[in-house]
């Protein structure tokens, strides 16, 4: 079963109100100066139009897209509750569950096994530590995967 994602010009319409969101809550929280003030927007200012055209569905769908087709060597996602990696907004970066190749006792508050997992990424491979499910882990693509992205690339 495919990732469903957008299309390209889905992707560069959704973008587009992404980034002047984005420009609008800069300018409001800077107050028009160089330097941001605060780092939030008023309830009445999340109204204006320029911020509202994009709500966290169409971040998350941007942020989906530019995943998988831009695939940066390291990443920040989440392990959603299948086990797959997806971005925060609950969309799959991956089509399996990750594997877990070890895990071990740690003393935290927020765990207490720290877990190893490897994910298929846009058919390369990942691994990173996390804590497991709802919670985000730093993806890094393995050093198998960068060969054999070379060895393809040559």
């Amino acid at each position: 079963m495919a990732i469903q994602t957008i299309d390209q010009a889905t992707y560069a319409k959704e973008r587009a109100l992404c980034i002047m969101a984005q420009n609008y809550a800069e300018q409001v929280m800077s107050e028009g100066g160089d330097k941001r003030v605060r780092n939030h927007l008023t309830a009445e200012e999340a109204k204006h139009p320029a911020y509202a055209a994009c709500d966290n569905d169409m971040r998350g769908r941007v942020e989906q897209f530019e995943l998988l087709n831009d695939t940066p060597e390291v990443f920040t996602c989440y392990v959603d509750s299948t086990g797959r990696a997806s971005v925060w907004t609950g969309l799959p970066l991956s089509q399996r569950p990750g594997t877990v190749s070890s895990k071990w006792r740690v003393h935290s508050h927020i765990g207490t096994h720290m877990h190893q997992y490897y994910f298929t990424i846009a058919g390369r491979e990942f691994t990173g530590r996390g804590f497991g499910e709802g919670m985000c882990i730093t993806l890094r693509e393995t050093a198998a995967s960068k060969a054999k992205r070379a060895e393809v690339a040559a």
